[in-house]
């Protein structure tokens, strides 16, 4: 949110170059452009080269310095998002034989420490387990580590044996260890022990769900209705975006979109027969099996407007697919 009052107030040419290069227009940016479109650029300096890198962006006094430092992060950016495909096939493969079912601790000596949590996430998401990624060097294993919502990882981390970690930290959902060499043989086996004995003790403690605001009519999807809720923003953690129900929504067709096909697309009418799009990033059709072409199906989903390159879209971002 400030980057936005940053670039409206104040000429930044490496911002400016930033936004260009992820698509967005600053009139239109909310916080998922931020969450989704630069963060990552931003983050990707650390986790493949040098932090100083998104810094010389920030700097940059000129046009042309912000383009070359600009370009140079969002290279890195991709570079970061093909060693986290590649790492991540890597885990999936060598997950196809073992027991997945409470907790996975999987690592490789050759993987890079910067990546590892964007590959814990990814295999949460497939899994619904908590997720230990590591890494070594020298001696010492390093790693990232993600969970879901119910399920607190350094209460985890911490019930786990005296032995089992140099250090450890972060939050709910996601954190950092370290251990000796010859402690990752026995960790998912102490994590896994921890984990049940979490369970145990949280038995009566409500789990965290995702909540509907209201149920809506498909014809409310509607600019003048995503203006009404945009007065609601800005949107984060304790602000949640509106989620909505739309019900009886019959389904045209669907597919998928994206270089990869990795991402899900829908396809439905209004009653004035207005085609309406529904996308799930990182979802493909097999993820909801309701999900039939010329079905009715119950939709769960966040209103939004995107803007990328010079086309404007109104549609829903599809949480669930009932």
């Amino acid at each position: 949110i400030h980057a936005i009052a940053q670039h409206k107030n104040k000429h930044r040419p490496g911002l400016k170059t930033l936004l260009w290069n992820a698509g967005i227009h600053p009139s239109y940016m909310t916080e998922e452009d931020i969450s989704f479109g630069i963060t990552p650029r931003i983050n990707a300096a650390s986790r493949m080269s040098h932090p100083e890198d998104a810094l010389a962006v920030f700097r940059s006094k000129d046009e042309h310095t912000a383009l070359q430092q600009g370009d140079h992060l969002t290279q890195l950016n991709n570079e970061r998002k093909k060693l986290t495909k590649r790492t991540t096939e890597e885990a999936l493969a060598l997950l196809k034989e073992r027991d997945t079912s409470d907790l996975i601790v999987i690592g490789n000596k050759h993987w890079k420490l910067g990546i590892l949590g964007l590959v814990a996430s990814k295999l949460v998401e497939k899994y619904k387990v908590p997720v230990f990624v590591w890494s070594q060097e020298g001696d010492i294993i390093k790693g990232s580590c993600r969970s879901l919502d119910e399920l607190h990882l350094v209460d985890i981390m911490h019930d786990a044996h005296i032995d089992s970690f140099i250090d450890f930290g972060g939050h709910a959902e996601a954190g950092g260890f370290s251990c000796k060499l010859n402690e990752i043989e026995s960790l998912e086996k102490r994590l896994k022990t921890s984990l049940q004995k979490y369970k145990k003790d949280n038995q009566e403690r409500k789990l965290t769900q995702k909540e509907i605001d209201m149920e809506l009519p498909v014809d409310a999807i509607s600019v003048h209705n995503y203006q009404e809720i945009r007065k609601l923003a800005p949107f984060g953690v304790d602000n949640p975006k509106p989620l909505f129900l739309f019900k009886n929504v019959l389904i045209d067709t669907f597919g998928t979109f994206g270089k990869d096909a990795n991402h899900l697309e829908i396809f439905f009418k209004n009653s004035l027969g207005k085609t309406i799009r529904g996308i799930a990033f990182f979802k493909v059709p097999q993820d909801f099996p309701k999900l039939k072409k010329g079905k009715v199906c119950d939709i769960v989903a966040h209103m939004e407007y995107s803007v990328f390159r010079g086309k404007h879209e109104l549609r829903l971002q599809v949480v669930d697919i009932l």
